[in-house]
């Protein structure tokens, strides 16, 4: 799906709210972290190997 620069803009603008600066209203760090490890299963499954993950995010960009 191809989105004009004015519909991002527009889409930006929506998804800025002084109260939560850190991440977006809909964001849940607990369901987040949870989809995260079902992602790391998944390479670690087929291919019987250990992919090491950090899962402690507090100073990256989430």
């Amino acid at each position: 799906m191809t989105k004009s620069e004015a519909d991002l803009l527009t889409l930006l603008g929506e998804l800025d709210f002084p109260e939560w600066l850190k991440w977006p209203r809909s964001y849940n760090r607990t369901q987040t972290a949870a989809l995260f490890g079902e992602l790391v299963a998944q390479p670690e499954g087929a291919f019987t190997a250990c992919c090491t993950v950090e899962r402690d995010t507090q100073d990256s960009s989430e």
